[in-house]
């Protein structure tokens, strides 16, 4: 099970994960950290659901019917807040995870990240990216894998790029949009996923150095030809 895909059952219903999921949990730490925030919520929800409503505050009670009034409006505030934080922390966690999600998928494929001299095919290349809607401005850029894979439902360039300190993998994602540029050190891989276009680009390595220099070359190379 993928990072995305156990995220997706874990929104809908994190009271009650198939098996596959709680092995994804035990396995992934930011996939746990997402379940926990998941839980609060529902048990914030759940909270809010139980508030009692007074059916008539202006009936007879031990305290006068403003003060009644007031007392449940103060606790109805206070389960209103509580609502505003965790939904906060809810949209901000996707956010958060998108590096995770591009580390769980590289994880995957590690096998194809080695260092060679032997250079992908110009045209299998060229019609990977073209289906992303880029190309790559002239200059050497060492590619020497092309694959077509699926992430977060879409189809994405995934290339192995050769440089000095290393393999590094690029992922050209369009649909997926970043405001400033994020670096990222999770289960032994350094990454950063800089805005690019109507999308982002994501370079994950062994090093620091070898992000830093295909952050520098192949990054800087990546021509958008469509607004996506």
């Amino acid at each position: 099970m993928q990072c995305s895909e156990f995220r997706q059952e874990a929104g809908a219903d994190p009271q009650h994960l198939s098996a596959d999921a709680l092995a994804h949990r035990a396995q992934c730490a930011a996939c746990a950290a997402y379940l926990q925030q998941m839980l609060q919520l529902d048990a914030l929800l759940k909270r809010a659901m139980e508030v009692p409503v007074p059916l008539d505050i202006t009936a007879p009670a031990r305290l006068p019917a403003p003060r009644i009034a007031a007392r449940w409006m103060a606790l109805a505030a206070s389960v209103t807040v509580a609502l505003v934080v965790g939904f906060g922390a809810w949209l901000a966690a996707p956010r958060e995870t998108l590096a995770a999600d591009i580390v769980a998928h590289v994880a995957g494929e590690a096998e194809i990240m080695v260092a060679t001299d032997q250079p992908a095919d110009a045209e299998k290349l060229a019609k990977s990216l073209h289906r992303a809607g880029v190309r790559l401005k002239s200059g050497e850029q060492k590619v020497s894998v092309v694959r077509n894979c699926l992430f977060h439902g879409r189809l994405v360039p995934h290339l192995v790029v050769q440089t000095g300190a290393g393999p590094v993998t690029v992922m050209v994602l369009a649909n997926e949009k970043v405001s400033s540029a994020r670096s990222f050190d999770e289960q032994g891989y350094r990454g950063t996923i800089l805005p690019s276009g109507p999308g982002a680009i994501a370079i994950v390595a062994g090093s620091d150095a070898a992000v830093r220099e295909a952050s520098a070359t192949f990054a800087s190379a990546v021509e958008w030809t469509t607004a996506q």
